[in-house]
């Protein structure tokens, strides 16, 4: 999808820039590698550019979406993901209750010098969009999502009062934690969501929640609305993530201790990686069993495992999660 054009006269001060000449810019969305790979061949075509492969930036960042169960956080990223197809269908659940995905926005720049010359550039940006349970309890586990993110999109529903109210403290939660573990802020972005709803659903009136958005300077969107309102929100998260990027607000300045788990392995490097991809057993600390039960306890939640699945009651009774110095959890 092509999202956002724009244009400007170029800064004869700007490294790269002549004097006079015309900015043009847009994104290109692909919500699959494949699509990615696709647009960079057809856009990165020497045959295209006097037969040079015009120059391509990379940056990746990683976005996780806070919120309160059913506020459509799941819905909103599986419309960056399969954006054809609407309500998209929800994408399988990782070990940890939610998942992550890739999409992907190629930035495109063209100058057009006064001589009838053009210049074209290309970055490419990859957002990791990790879905984060919306349950209090599985919040330790979300610790290791929010530590690796530059950016939240924090999602409220307008059916659903306590999910705005609540926003702020999820929001503050995840930024406290950011700064205490990278140093650093998180970029952002609240959403409320549903905004398709009959007005006889918004809670408490329709009315109240256009204010408390417009106070909290919230985007009202749907997931189910066209792809293109969504994408357009998204498009200025990404500038604005480059932007920060430029300036060196993402640079990590310090690095608590996190628990193994996702992305655990960038975060201290005496980690190591086997063939498989997994972090080979030898190198894993030993957890204690307070912390086996605690993230024992956060799974279920995060899972959605209820009373019927403890051990010994109903068909799908498992055994209760023993903590011993061989615990591999």
């Amino acid at each position: 999808f092509d999202t956002d054009w724009r244009g400007r006269m170029s800064d004869s001060d700007s490294e790269g820039s002549s004097e006079g000449s015309f900015v043009e810019d847009s994104i290109h969305h692909a919500a699959s590698k494949d699509a990615i790979e696709r647009l960079l061949a057809e856009h990165l075509n020497p045959e295209k550019h006097g037969g040079q492969r015009p120059p391509l930036e990379q940056h990746e960042f990683s976005v996780c979406f806070v919120g309160r169960s059913g506020v459509g956080k799941t819905s909103l990223i599986s419309r960056l993901l399969q954006p054809q197809i609407s309500p998209p269908p929800p994408p399988p659940p990782t070990q940890y209750g939610g998942f992550v995905g890739d999409c992907y926005f190629l930035m495109q720049e063209e100058e057009h010098h006064m001589d009838g010359t053009v210049t074209s550039s290309y970055t490419l940006v990859t957002l990791k969009l990790m879905d984060i349970s919306g349950q209090e309890s599985a919040f330790q586990v979300n610790k290791l999502w929010i530590t690796k993110a530059q950016a939240c999109v924090a999602v409220a529903a307008v059916d659903n009062p306590d999910s705005y109210m609540s926003l702020d403290a999820l929001v503050e939660r995840a930024q406290n934690l950011s700064v205490e573990r990278n140093g650093y802020e998180l970029l952002v972005y609240r959403f409320m969501n549903k905004n398709d709803l009959p007005e006889a659903k918004w809670s408490p009136s329709k009315d109240v929640v256009n204010k408390f958005a417009t106070q909290h300077n919230m985007f009202e969107l749907s997931h189910k609305a066209s792809i293109m309102d969504v994408l357009s929100v998204f498009d200025e998260l990404v500038r604005s993530l480059l932007e920060l990027k430029s300036q060196g607000k993402f640079r990590v300045e310090k690095v608590g201790t996190v628990p193994v788990g996702p992305r655990a392995i960038d975060q201290d490097p005496s980690l190591e990686v086997g063939p498989d991809g997994r972090l080979q057993a030898s190198t894993l600390p030993m957890p204690t069993e307070q912390s086996c039960a605690d993230l024992s306890t956060a799974m279920d939640v995060n899972l959605g495992f209820g009373p019927e699945f403890n051990a010994g009651e109903g068909p799908s009774a498992r055994p209760p999660a023993t903590a011993t110095s061989s615990c591999k959890c």
